[in-house]
C-alpha cells in the first residue's frame, strides 16, 4: 500500500552557467601519483558456489556492477595535459586546464578564495546553479523490517523494476512487487541463515538465464547467500563461507568469461580484504584467489581499464583516505594498484566511475569536501585506464558521502545522485563535456547511505525515479519528478 506525500515543487533561476546540454550518448582532479605494486592474493582451498554477473536491465545500469552502481556511456574529452596512466611505472604529476590557476600552492602558500590546492597548483571551484523549476512527487511504500541495503530490478520476470531489501535483524529479504505503474506490494519474504550486523545485497544474471539473481552478504556470519530467480521464485544455493569481516558484495568479472556466467567479489574489514568467487554459469561457485588491498567499503567495482576485467576504485586506508586509487584486475586473480588520485588533501568518502563525456574511457568522480562545503571532483579519462592528474571541482549542494551515476533526467548523459548527513539527496547535472552544470536537491524522509540509495524507471514512463531507504524506517521512498 502507497502512502502519498503530495507534490512539492522545487524552484530555482538559472541566472548562470551553460544551457542544458542537448541529447546525446555520455558518461572527471590532481594526482598524487603513486606507481602500484601487485597486489598478490593467498592462496585460499576451493569450493562452493559461484558469482552473479551483473544486471542486463538497461535502465540501471550498462556496466558489469550491480543495479545500484553506474549507469556508462562517453565523448571526445577537450581537456588536454599530463594524465596519471594505468601503469604503475609511469609517476604523473598535476597538469593544468582551464579550471586551474597558474599560481603554485603548498609549502605555506594558499591558493586565492574560491581555490583549491591540489597537487601543487590552485584548482578553480567551479559554482552551480539550481536547474530551475521541477514538480516532485513522493510516495511511501510500507517495509515490515528497517533495511540495511537494496536493490531494484526486475525480480519476478514481469519486465518492470521490483525492489528487494536486506533486513538483517531477521535474516531476511523483503521483495517489494511493481504493479507496472509504480505501485509496490509485498511479495516474496526470502529467509536466509540466521546472522546478524548489516546485510548488503547485489542483484544481476549469474546463470545467464535472463532472470535476475541475488547475493547477499551477512556481516557477522561472514558468509554469502546466493539466490537464484526464475520467474520470482528463488533456489537458495548452499552458502559461500567468506572470510571474517565480510560487509560487502558485488557482481562482477575476474576470470573474464562473463558469457558464462558472472563472479563475486566480497569486501572485508579484515586480511584477505577481497574475497573471489567464480561462477560456472549454473549459479554455482568455486573460491578464487583472495587478495589484500586496502580499500574502503565504499569501493566500486567495474571495468575501467577496458580489459573486461573488474577493477576496484575507491579511496583506500593508505593515505587517511585522502585518495581515489584505482587496482587493475588481473586475469587469474589479484589486483595491481595503478594510480592514486588527490583532490586536495580531504578525505574522500566515496569513489565512483562512468563515462561522462564519450566513448573514450571512464571518468572517475570523487566525493570530498573542503572548510566551505561539499566538493565533487572528476578526474577525465583520455583513454581507458589513464586519467588527467588535476581534477576539475564543483561547489557540491551539500557534504555529499555516498550515491551512483545514472541518466536521471532522461537526456542521455549521466548524472550524479547522492545524498549526506542531510535528509535528502541532490542531483548534480552532467553536461557532455566531462562534469556538471546545474543541480537539484528533494528532501527525504531521512537520510539514505549509499546502500539504500538507487535508481530505475520504475514507473515506466521512460524517465528514472529515485528509490530511497533509511536504517530507521520501516519504508521506502520513491521520488518522480514531473
Amino acid at each position: 500500500m502507497m502512502r502519498s506525500l503530495g507534490v512539492g515543487v522545487v524552484v530555482g533561476v538559472v541566472a548562470c552557467g551553460p544551457t542544458p546540454p542537448p541529447e546525446s550518448d555520455t558518461e572527471g582532479g590532481s594526482s598524487d601519483s603513486s606507481g602500484g605494486g601487485s597486489i598478490s592474493g593467498v592462496p585460499m582451498t576451493s569450493g562452493g558456489p559461484t558469482s552473479p554477473q551483473p544486471s542486463t536491465d538497461p535502465t540501471i545500469t550498462t556496466t558489469p556492477a550491480p543495479t545500484t552502481g553506474a549507469v556508462t556511456t562517453d565523448i571526445e574529452p577537450t581537456t588536454t595535459g599530463e594524465t596519471a596512466t594505468s601503469s604503475p611505472t609511469t609517476p604523473t604529476s598535476a597538469t593544468t586546464d582551464s579550471t586551474t590557476s597558474a599560481e603554485d600552492c603548498g609549502g605555506g602558500s594558499d591558493c586565492p578564495s574560491g581555490q583549491v590546492c591540489v597537487a601543487g597548483a590552485c584548482v578553480g571551484v567551479q559554482e552551480l546553479p539550481s536547474c530551475g523549476v521541477f514538480s516532485e512527487v513522493t510516495s511511501i511504500f510500507p517495509l515490515v523490517h528497517a533495511p540495511t541495503s537494496l536493490v531494484v530490478a526486475d525480480l519476478d520476470g514481469d519486465g518492470d523494476l521490483d525492489i528487494a531489501t536486506g533486513a538483517p535483524q531477521v535474516s531476511v529479504i523483503e521483495v517489494q512487487v511493481n504493479s507496472g505503474s509504480g505501485d509496490f506490494s509485498p511479495g516474496s519474504v526470502i529467509a536466509l541463515i540466521s546472522a546478524t550486523g548489516e546485510l548488503h545485497l547485489a542483484a544481476g544474471d549469474l546463470d545467464v538465464d535472463g532472470d535476475t539473481d541475488l547475493a547477499a552478504a551477512q556481516q557477522v556470519a561472514s558468509d554469502v547467500n546466493v539466490l537464484v530467480g526464475q520467474a520470482g521464485q528463488w533456489t537458495v544455493k548452499p552458502k559461500l563461507e567468506a572470510a571474517s569481516g565480510t560487509r560487502r558484495v558485488h557482481f562482477g568479472d575476474v576470470d573474464d568469461n562473463g558469457g558464462a556466467g558472472g563472479d563475486l567479489l566480497t569486501i572485508s574489514e579484515t586480511s584477505p580484504t577481497i574475497g573471489t568467487w567464480l561462477g560456472d554459469g549454473l549459479g554455482n561457485f568455486a573460491q578464487g584467489m583472495p587478495a589484500d588491498v586496502p580499500v574502503s567499503l565504499a569501493v566500486s567495482v567495474l571495468d575501467v581499464s577496458g580489459d573486461a576485467l573488474s577493477d576496484l576504485v575507491g579511496p583506500t586506508s593508505l593515505d587517511g583516505f585522502t585518495t581515489a586509487r584505482v587496482f587493475t584486475g588481473v586475469l587469474g586473480g589479484g589486483f595491481t594498484e595503478s594510480v592514486a588520485l588527490s583532490a586536495g588533501g580531504s578525505p574522500i568518502s566515496q569513489a565512483l566511475a562512468g563515462e561522462l563525456d564519450g566513448p573514450v574511457g571512464h571518468e572517475i568522480v570523487g566525493l570530498t569536501q573542503d572548510d566551505e562545503g561539499g566538493l565533487v571532483a572528476v578526474w577525465r579519462a583520455e583513454q581507458p585506464g589513464e586519467w588527467l592528474a588535476v581534477p576539475r571541482l564543483w561547489r557540491a549542494p551539500a557534504v555529499l558521502t555516498g550515491g551512483l551515476l545514472a541518466d536521471f533526467d532522461g537526456d542521455g548523459l549521466l548524472d550524479l545522485i547522492a545524498g549526506g548527513d542531510a535528509a535528502s539527496v541532490s542531483v548534480l547535472r552532467g553536461d557532455a563535456d566531462g562534469g556538471f552544470f546545474c543541480s537539484n536537491t528533494f528532501a527525504l524522509e531521512a537520510p539514505a547511505p549509499r546502500e539504500l540509495l538507487a535508481a530505475g524507471d520504475v514507473d515506466g514512463d521512460g524517465r528514472m525515479e529515485i528509490v530511497a531507504g533509511a536504517p530507521d524506517l520501516l519504508e521506502i521512498q520513491i521520488l518522480t519528478t514531473l
